[in-house]
């Protein structure tokens, strides 16, 4: 196992926190339990304590991967998610091997004209898409005290080069340089907080998450590069109160904010 890895297996274990996620680590690590641990160091070397899988949602038993209480009553929510490429993708890619033992990353040739429709970069974020939507019933409904937050591994998104437009295009469908748009039969793609939006739960993410955090490198500085996109249907005053909590915590005053396209 990678000596970086076991040094924070070593370091997490002395919090008496984490037995449930430390019980996931094998060698290799799964990709999915390395990004949980890479989030979990982060944020507890800033000084943010986190309790692991807890229910947050009274009628259901459903659990977020992490959750953050405030001394004011106030919880900070973080469910993760690590969207695996498609087996198309995966046929046509050559996996290259990282810095961090047991993690490898894709290269193909994306083209939004390609006669594979998986292998179209546009497949890529209505991909995204799906797999943010699927966490959306693990919080609760619209709560000013609860900041429901999905942070999701996009390094093997676009191959490295997932950027403030590709997040554009996923959470408002619509990106600040017009060549940029993605299309799909024709017509252009719908952010998730596009109110016409009729996808499932769509609607229920408008109503309940707070912000979206995209991860670009999935390493020891996991959120240092990473993108930060608020929830614009969300009242204002709760989208001051969540900024003003993250911008009181170094670990989280990195993150790039990106806004919706003028």
């Amino acid at each position: 196992m990678d000596v970086r890895i076991e040094n924070i297996v070593t370091g997490l274990s002395k919090s008496g926190r984490y037995s449930r996620l430390l019980s996931y680590i094998t060698d290799p690590v799964r990709p999915s339990f390395l990004f949980e641990l890479l989030f979990a160091n982060a944020v507890e070397d800033s000084g943010v304590l986190l309790n692991y899988e807890v229910n947050v949602r009274s009628d259901t038993n459903a659990t977020v991967d992490f959750v953050h209480d405030d001394g004011d009553g106030t919880r900070l929510c973080f469910e993760l998610v690590s969207p695996e490429m498609s087996q198309e993708l995966k046929r046509e890619s050559a996996p290259v091997k990282t810095d961090i033992e047991g993690v490898s990353r894709y290269s193909v040739r994306l083209e939004s004209r390609h006669e594979n429709q998986y292998l179209r970069p546009e497949a890529l974020t209505i991909r995204m898409q799906e797999k943010l939507l699927e966490k959306v019933g693990k919080f609760p409904g619209p709560r000013d005290d609860v900041f429901s937050t999905i942070v999701v591994d996009c390094s093997a998104f676009h191959f490295g080069h997932f950027d403030g437009e590709d997040c554009r295009m996923v959470i408002f469908g619509r990106t600040q340089e017009p060549h940029f748009q993605e299309f799909w039969d024709n017509k252009p793609i719908q952010g998730i907080l596009n109110p016409a939006n009729q996808r499932r739960s769509a609607k229920e993410f408008q109503e309940r998450i707070t912000a979206v955090i995209f991860v670009i490198e999935k390493d020891v500085a996991i959120l240092d590069k990473a993108f930060l996109v608020l929830n614009v249907s969300r009242s204002m005053p709760h989208l001051e109160a969540f900024w003003s909590k993250l911008r009181a915590r170094p670990i989280f005053g990195k993150l790039k904010y990106v806004a919706p396209a003028q």
